[in-house]
């Protein structure tokens, strides 16, 4: 290959990289802007913080749930 078709394809790499770069960040800045929006998230660590928290309530949630069916399972089973 000659040195200009060398530096001609080096040359669409780097657009194609600077592209995928420049559409992974609009993305992350979309991604944050949601956060923040719905969430009042302004880090990602603030983020996995609250979905942390909330993975704990959906399970004590989930929790009560079931022994709520159960006691009304025990109670009414029969009559159903």
């Amino acid at each position: 290959m000659s040195t200009e078709a060398d530096f001609e394809k080096l040359k669409r790499t780097r657009d194609r990289l600077q592209s995928e770069v420049d559409q992974s960040k609009g993305a992350l800045e979309e991604t944050m802007s949601r956060l923040k929006k719905d969430f009042g998230c302004y880090t990602l660590q603030e983020a996995e913080k609250l979905l942390k928290k909330t993975d704990k309530e959906l399970d004590k949630a989930t929790e009560e749930f079931e022994e709520a069916m159960a006691a009304f399972q025990k109670e009414w089973g029969d009559d159903l």
